[in-house]
């Protein structure tokens, strides 16, 4: 079938011709059309697309047929095929937009959400916890948190751990040294929350379902706000950083037995390390993101622990006792 619905006047010269003189030779049919042969030829087979002649059956030879019956049978075949093409553009166009909507989608989770200051990350961290469905990991590097910040948390994570939401949360160890930090973990893990410890934290972030993150605009000043990510590769990876810390960190009851007893806890024996490796008061402090007045305080518990006057004297105890090993 041609695309063109159109004649051209050698077209219209041959059919005009045939009407004339019906039962004409192609040589005949040329000359009483003004043509050559091979133009008359083309000519004709426009004419059979059309269904406007056809062979007859007594002789084999072209005869003409009515426009109206044959032309009819075109336009009608020519609209069905149209019919089919627009059903199938329609189609093409319902299949884009749902392309459309999924890619759009998809650049939407995977943009960065800016959480500007203290309080839209904890109206956030507050809509999340509501809309978690299996579990919510947390990094909380240094002193934990605020008790006005334990207060917002505490009824919405006894919600989810009565949902069935798992709660893990890593700890730095010198959350020891904040008593009301001590009591809001221990409240987490009586009532099903999962807590651990480890010397250093390396980054203060929120996990939410492995699908969303929440993770400091400026690590040195937490009051800044907060990244919302959703960026598949970047949450998968913070998840295995989560897991990996998880698997070597210490569970809060043997931190809590460790921390009663003579051995050093982890986080001293970081200290110890660091302090034995030439690090200064101040950069042991940054490494384990605390104080430098709370570094010295540790310090001097050790020796008096070690029960040395000296800090060479402590290390050289603290080797003896297989402390730094």
């Amino acid at each position: 079938m041609h695309d063109s619905l159109e004649f051209d006047s050698e077209v219209q010269s041959v059919y005009s011709a045939m009407l004339a003189n019906p039962g004409m030779t192609l040589a005949e049919l040329a000359v009483d059309a003004g043509l050559d042969e091979s133009a008359t030829k083309a000519a004709l087979d426009r004419l059979a697309d059309f269904d406007l002649v056809s062979p007859d059956g007594a002789t084999g030879a072209l005869k003409v047929m009515p426009p109206r019956l044959g032309f009819a049978r075109f336009i009608a075949t020519a609209e069905a095929d149209l019919a089919k093409r627009q059903l199938a553009l329609l189609r093409a166009k319902e299949s884009l937009a749902a392309l459309a909507a999924e890619h759009d989608a998809a650049q939407e989770r995977e943009s960065l959400v800016r959480l500007e200051g203290l309080e839209a990350v904890r109206l956030r961290l507050a809509e999340l916890q509501i809309q978690t469905k299996r579990e919510c990991l947390t990094f909380t590097p240094g002193v934990a948190q605020t008790p006005d910040a334990q207060d917002a948390s505490r009824p919405l994570n006894e919600e989810a751990l009565a949902r069935g939401v798992i709660i893990k949360s890593i700890y730095q160890g010198s959350f020891r040294n904040d008593p009301s930090t001590v009591a809001y973990a221990t409240h987490m893990a009586e009532i099903g929350g999962e807590t651990r410890t480890v010397p250093v934290v390396p980054i203060l972030m929120v996990l939410v379902d492995r699908e969303v993150a929440l993770i400091p605009i400026d690590p040195a000043d937490r009051t800044a706000g907060a990244l919302e990510i959703r960026t598949p590769g970047i949450v998968a990876a913070l998840g295995a950083l989560f897991d990996e810390v998880w698997m070597h960190a210490e569970r809060l009851e043997q931190f809590q037995r460790r921390s009663e007893s003579d051995e050093p806890t982890r986080q001293e024996h970081e200290l110890l390390k660091l302090l034995g490796d030439g690090h200064t008061d101040e950069s042991a402090a940054r490494r384990l993101d605390l104080s430098v007045r709370t570094v010295r305080r540790m310090m001097a518990e050790l020796m008096t622990r070690l029960e040395a006057g000296s800090r060479f004297e402590a290390g050289a105890q603290a080797a003896r006792r297989g402390w730094l090993d």
